[in-house]
């Protein structure tokens, strides 16, 4: 019976002292390392082995290939690990695995300590790559809901008015290839942001052509890595600015006009109607180009994200993505998208993608897609199918 006890004890003893080590954080073990000139990839594969774990990181921030030298002797893994990364990187335990990563750039936000007198406050700062820490130019700053934005300068700036009688404000952030941030801020105080974005990562080689060209690649795999989270995007050809590539839209947009439809290519609401002088003048301001309208005026020229309704232009029609229902122009019809419905114009009507119902133009008539339906023209029709 003694010997059945003590056989008990020393097992008890065993199990504690084993759950002992497993509950020391990883960062805490000790280790002895000494190398001389070796790649600092082949460094951490000697550290996961002396310390009994696996190493987590992103290949993108760290320079594999760089030759390390090191001696320590009974350090931590924590002092090791500080010793081989610049303060710039963290290190975070999950499960059996240290992961290694950039510090984040924390946003930080400043306010006066007094409430704008004003109708109007200002919201300003600057937009930070969150990995690098460069500012970031072009990037889309807006307000969902009241269809505010604006676009960063060359050196990441942006600034903002906004009415103070707007109780609730949320400010998102976008910029093509990085995922969207999305702040809260308080309303009726001037103040000044710094906003931090997460670059997508490109899962695939591929050639990149000056944003001034607007031309993308057909497709492209983009992977979006945060702490919490690994999201897959597939880019493809129809989410880019397609219509924005034509050649009437590159003579009737602006650059900043161009550059707002690549970054907010995710985002689109719906209004009921929009008056607009030209593409750039337009009840909805700058956002125009990702509105949906149930009825639309454009009194020279307008420029919407689609239709769901009726639209009239009195020279042309700018239209992002499907027209459902009755769209007319004096001049000209482009639309990004599909066609359901009717389409008249003095001169030409251009489908990017299939039209479904008639098809009206004093000249020409092109759909690039099928064609479900009638087209009439003075001169010319044409279809895929």
């Amino acid at each position: 019976m003694k010997a059945l006890k003590r056989a008990l004890a020393i097992g008890v003893f065993l199990m504690a002292m084993q759950n002992s080590v497993l509950a020391q954080s990883i960062l805490d073990r000790n280790i002895s390392i000494q190398v001389e000139r070796q790649r600092l990839d082949n460094v951490l594969e000697q550290i996961s082995n002396k310390g009994n774990f696996y190493f987590s990181y992103n290949s993108n921030i760290i320079k594999r290939d760089s030759l390390v030298s090191l001696s320590v002797s009974n350090k931590t893994i924590q002092q090791v690990l500080e010793l081989l990364f610049s303060d710039k990187y963290e290190f975070k335990q999950s499960g059996n695995y240290i992961i290694i990563r950039r510090k984040p750039i924390k946003a930080s936000i400043v306010s006066t300590q007094e409430i704008s007198a004003d109708k109007f406050y200002t919201v300003s700062g600057y937009v930070i790559d969150n990995l690098s820490g460069n500012k970031i130019s072009d990037a889309s700053i807006y307000e969902k809901r009241l269809l505010v934005s604006t676009l960063t300068d060359d050196n990441g700036y942006f600034q903002l008015k906004l009415k103070t009688k707007n109780k609730e404000v949320v400010l998102t952030v976008s910029k093509e290839l990085y995922g969207d941030t999305t702040i809260s801020i308080r309303p009726k105080y001037n103040q000044e942001l710094t906003i931090t974005i997460s670059p997508a990562l490109i899962t695939q080689t591929f050639v990149t052509i000056s944003p001034k060209d607007f031309h993308a690649p057909d497709s492209l795999k983009l992977r979006l890595i945060t702490d919490s989270a690994i999201t897959d995007y597939l880019y493809l050809k129809k989410d880019s600015a397609r219509l924005e590539k034509t050649a009437a839209a590159m003579f009737l947009l602006s650059y900043k006009q161009k550059i707002q439809s690549l970054n907010l290519s995710k985002y689109f609401t719906e209004r009921p109607f929009q008056v607009s002088v030209t593409p750039g003048l337009s009840t909805h301001g700058r956002l125009n180009s990702q509105v949906i309208n149930s009825f639309s005026l454009n009194i020279f020229g307008g420029y919407s994200g689609g239709l769901n309704g009726v639209e009239i232009g009195g020279l042309f029609n700018l239209d992002k993505k499907e027209i459902r229902g009755f769209q007319a122009a004096g001049i000209f019809n482009l639309t990004g998208g599909n066609v359901t419905g009717m389409q008249i114009a003095g001169i030409n009507n251009t489908i990017i993608n299939d039209l479904s119902g008639l098809q009206v133009a004093g000249i020409n008539n092109y759909a690039k897609g099928k064609v479900k339906g009638l087209q009439i023209s003075g001169i010319y029709n044409h279809a895929s199918e």
